[in-house]
Order: structure tokens, then sequence, then C-alpha cells
């Protein structure tokens, strides 16, 4: 299944800015999600998050995991919260231009965990383990 922007706004609820997806590539729901984000130097965080070298706070890249991981859960548990972020790496700097592309696979259906990593270039940027109520 495959879903655009639009799509991703109804299922999760928010709108930009706070919406961070473009677009689900795959989606095989309650087992793996893989969407994009494109990272734009107009984004309203880089103007303070540093003015002469714009990196995407880690915060918001959790955030986009999180998003992709309500769309992946989304008939299981339609109303979803973060309970916990575990084994949270940042390995590489998002800078503006950079696609985030997120891979989320769930490792715990029950207990609502899955593993979620996001890569830039084929590198991993991120990755965690996201735990949920």
């Amino acid at each position: 299944m495959k879903l655009n922007a639009v799509e991703i706004q109804q299922i999760i609820g928010y709108q930009p800015p706070l919406c961070l997806l473009d677009r689900v590539i795959s989606l095989e729901l309650d087992d793996f999600l893989i969407a994009t984000a494109s990272i734009s130097i107009n984004e309203p965080f880089f103007k303070g998050h540093f003015p002469d070298n714009p990196v995407m706070p880690g915060v918001l890249i959790v955030e986009s995991m999180v998003q992709g991981a309500q769309i992946l859960f989304k008939n299981k548990f339609p109303k979803l919260q973060l309970k916990k972020i575990k084994k949270a790496r940042f390995k590489k700097m998002v800078k503006p231009g950079d696609e985030l592309v997120m891979k989320l696979k769930v490792l715990d259906l029950d207990n609502k965990i899955c593993d979620a990593k996001v890569y830039v270039n084929d590198e991993v940027a991120c990755s965690s383990e996201l735990v949920f109520s």
C-alpha cells in the first residue's frame, strides 16, 4: 500500500508543519513500513537550529519515526501513544536537502514495539526501538 501526504495527514491527524512524512512507499499493516520525508531549507526549525549550521533536531527525527508507527499500527491501535524510546542512536546529521527514508518493523505486536531506522543516502542516521501504549 502506498500513501501520499494528504492521506498521511488524514491518518495521523497532523497538518504541516507538524506532519513530517511526505509519502509511504510500502506498507504492510502490523508488519513493516517504508516512508519518506524531504527536508527543505525552508523548514521553520532550521532558523534556530542552528543558524550557521542547519541541522534537523533529533526530537523531530524521532517524531517522524513515531508518525510512521502511527500509520503502521493504525488498524489495531488507532490511539497509539509513545511510551518509551529504547536504544536511540544518532549516527548522522540531517541537513537541508536530505531525504529521510524511514524503515519500521514490528518486533512485538501485542506489546506495541517496533524497530525504527532512518536512513540518509543509504546510511543510518538514527535507530531506535519504539514502545507504545
